[in-house]
């Protein structure tokens, strides 16, 4: 594969410098274009990238941004059974595989925790947004035993959500 060649700065670099934090007009411009990447991403070669972050976005002398590392894409359809990406731009059922990966799953007994990929990239843009307007990540970890609002998203458990709203 053959990319042009991006010679300006990635995202993660451009939200240090602060350049986007509380600008909602500047964070809403590039997040467009990425929701935009994405979608066409999804809809039209049905595939995930799974390793969406700052990193991974590059962006050039007019502020056009360029997706790369495409090394974990997978079908938006695939039922996952292991986690891919980056650790603190993981979607709750993929840092409850990460974090359980330890535990053995014996296919008579019970099934595996899995997660579907495309679900996975939107909640990544969510962090992704969040880390660009706030300049930090949601969460201090990404591990929901550590984390207490993460550790609500991986629980299902209603009951838990009066703590939070």
């Amino acid at each position: 594969m053959v990319m042009e060649y991006c010679p300006s700065m990635d995202l993660f670099t451009y939200v240090a410098e602060q350049a986007t934090v509380g600008d909602e007009p500047l964070c809403h411009a590039l997040f467009l274009q990425i929701v935009n990447t994405l979608n066409y991403m999804h809809e039209t070669h049905k595939m995930a990238h799974l390793d969406i972050k700052l990193e991974n976005i590059v962006v050039d002398e007019h502020y056009l941004l360029r997706l790369i590392d495409f090394a974990y894409c997978e079908r938006v359809d695939a039922r996952m059974h292991i986690s891919k990406g980056t650790e603190r731009y993981f979607a709750p059922e993929v840092a409850r595989i990460f974090y359980e990966r330890q535990v053995w799953y014996p296919n008579s007994l019970i099934e595996k925790p899995s997660y579907i990929a495309e679900k996975a990239d939107v909640f990544s843009i969510g962090i992704l947004l969040f880390t660009m307007f706030f300049g930090t990540p949601p969460f201090r970890q990404n591990d929901p035993q550590r984390e207490p609002l993460l550790h609500y998203l991986c629980s299902n458990d209603l009951a838990t959500a009066e703590i939070f709203f």
